[in-house]
């Protein structure tokens, strides 16, 4: 069923301690191990780094082969090492130790990091003949970067994925299964270890984790990966991750593809915003975040604005005053705040917000008339606002 690989465990027992800090077990180790003992690469792409554990592992390997010519490409779009972002340790930072310690020699290794990998791949270049990945592990994660990947890889590379079965593991990672999905779908000759006895203790009955496979017919895996996308995203990348990524696919593949990016990343963006438990909390995060920063003011006295007010304060805030335009001040005060024209608002030296509420065309352009910062709550926040009215 599948193809089985050797576990070789050589380069792992030579490190000792310094193996014990990369982020796979002994097992997925001397896996991946026997990988590179098989394939014998050239070219190496390392795609999520962490603190460099598994780069060590690999650079290790690389030396008893004799594989010294054979470059070693990192990259990781953290900076910082994220289990301990706290501690000034930069991403990959394991790496450097062992080379300083002479536990491994430096190598043809190069880490690239801050940067998303449609941003660093075209230095690496062609004829890259293993990949790792190995980053998010929810959707969309790895399937943009394999994306990214297809067209630099040689005819015979591998493809490594990790974190097979990471969804089972906690009750809080039931999302993380964009790796399985993707080697399970991707057509082509696959190694794939069923354990047996030969199992570490935090595997679930043994099953593997870790497995790889050589892309055959990739025009064709190209199209159903781009289908793919569709799966529902368990997180929403930024508008400019999007682009970064929608730019390289640009540049390397036919527009049809283009044209089904861009109608699933609406589609993504729709479900995010109306249907995901996900989204919806993201978005009252967001807005959470947005009038916390500075003094707020409401714009619109009507019933729409006491609406909202209420839903400010539930979720734990406040407001300074109301705000109308020039000329259409009628009260002094509403729910015992003050009640601002414009101009007067002009003249509070203060970092301000006027969040609007007021669905009047004009009020809009005499805010931005007045250069005041403002903010228009997303749909769903308004309509949040019903489950408050009586508050």
């Amino acid at each position: 069923m599948y193809n089985e690989i050797e576990n070789w465990y050589e380069p792992v027992d030579e490190l000792g301690e310094s193996s014990s800090a990369a982020e796979m077990t002994r097992w997925e180790s001397g896996f991946l191990c026997g990988l590179l003992k098989k394939f014998k690469p050239k070219k190496i792409l390392e795609v999520g780094v962490s603190g460099g554990g598994t780069s060590v592992i690999i650079r290790k390997a690389l030396e008893i082969l004799g594989l010294d010519e054979t470059f070693h490409f990192s990259g990781d779009l953290a900076e910082n090492y994220y289990r301990k972002s706290y501690s000034g340790l930069t991403t990959g930072y394991q790496y450097d130790v062992a080379c300083k310690e002479n536990v491994i020699s430096e190598g043809k290794h190069k880490l690239y990091t801050g940067k998303y990998l449609p941003e660093y791949i075209d230095e690496i270049g062609a004829d890259i003949d293993f990949i790792i990945l190995d980053t998010v592990h929810s959707a969309p994660g790895e399937l943009l970067d394999l994306l990214v990947a297809i067209p630099y890889l040689s005819p015979t590379a591998l493809v490594v994925f990790h974190d097979l079965a990471l969804d089972h593991q906690s009750l809080f990672r039931q999302s993380y299964s964009i790796n399985k999905c993707l080697f399970d779908s991707v057509d082509g000759e696959k190694y794939f270890n069923m354990c047996g006895t030969d199992i570490d203790t935090d595997m679930i009955y043994g099953y593997p984790d870790i497995g790889g496979v050589v892309i055959e017919n990739k025009e064709n895996c190209i199209r159903d990966l781009f289908s793919m996308l569709g799966l529902f995203w368990a997180y929403m990348p930024s508008d400019r991750e999007l682009e970064i990524y929608r730019q390289k696919y640009l540049s390397i593949y036919d527009f049809e593809y283009i044209e089904l990016f861009d109608l699933i990343v609406k589609v993504q963006k729709h479900t995010w915003q109306y249907h995901s438990i996900e989204g919806k909390q993201h978005l009252i995060n967001d807005f959470k975040i947005k009038i916390s920063k500075k003094k707020i003011y409401l714009y619109g006295m009507g019933k729409r604005g006491k609406k909202l007010n209420n839903y400010i304060k539930m979720i734990g805030c406040n407001i300074e005053g109301w705000v109308v335009s020039d000329g259409y001040r009628t009260e002094k005060k509403q729910d015992d705040l003050p009640v601002y024209v414009l101009s007067e608002l002009l003249l509070l030296k203060e970092e301000k917000l006027i969040v609007v509420a007021s669905t009047i065309p004009d009020v809009v352009e005499n805010i931005e008339k007045s250069g005041i910062e403002y903010y228009i709550p997303n749909e769903f926040i308004i309509r949040q606002i019903t489950l408050y009215e009586n508050i």
